[in-house]
């Protein structure tokens, strides 16, 4: 096991520094502003919107699968700050910036030494595993968004790889207790009926 994580840990630190020329280009530039989709606030802002966006319209599938996103995202942000508060680790800047790197067991609450799980692809990925729950035919279009702005935060050194996995496995399970307590209706036809 020990072994394994060394192994992990060596692919995650070769990764961070071969994608490190990225975040001082335009394009990495632009995969910042794109990466920070995943913050928090856009994020209760989009379940938000797709909440009212279901009532307005009276469209209560929509509506529901809003509040499910919404509850999927906050029990994901909850279960990864539970990790990152048990474990300290650099962030890349921090790596490839000073060359700093550490990653051990800790309750540290600075920033640039809580990397560990990403916390924006746990939320990401909630979001998007519920709508496309409710909604499967657009599961391409939703994976390939929630995909971008998981793995964009490589280049734009806020994560490393194993962090991006982790909130995976996170996202997914906050998604999974969510769709287990309060189920959709089955998958809805592109115009936002219960399908028959």
């Amino acid at each position: 096991m020990t072994d394994l994580l060394a192994r992990i840990e060596a692919a995650d630190i070769a990764i961070a520094n071969a994608t490190a020329f990225i975040d001082e280009t335009p394009v990495g530039r632009l995969f910042g502003m794109l990466g920070g989709v995943g913050n928090q606030p856009p994020m209760r802002a989009l379940c938000g919107a797709v909440i009212v966006s279901g009532a307005g319209r009276r469209d209560w599938r929509l509506a529901g699968t809003g509040l499910r996103m919404l509850a999927a995202h906050s029990l994901a942000t909850w279960l990864k700050t539970l990790v990152k508060d048990r474990v300290d680790r650099t962030r890349p800047s921090l790596l490839v910036e000073r060359g700093e790197y550490e990653a051990r067991p800790g309750d540290s609450d600075e920033h640039d030494r809580t990397s560990f799980p990403s916390g924006h692809t746990a939320g990401v990925t909630a979001i998007a595993t519920v709508f496309v729950r409710s909604y499967p035919r657009h599961r391409i279009a939703v994976a390939g968004a929630a995909t971008f702005v998981a793995l964009v935060q490589i280049p734009r050194r806020a994560h490393f790889a194993s962090d991006i996995a982790a909130g995976v496995v996170i996202g997914l399970a906050g998604a999974a207790i969510v769709e287990r307590l309060w189920p959709s209706f089955g998958p809805a036809n592109p115009r936002g009926r219960r399908a028959r």
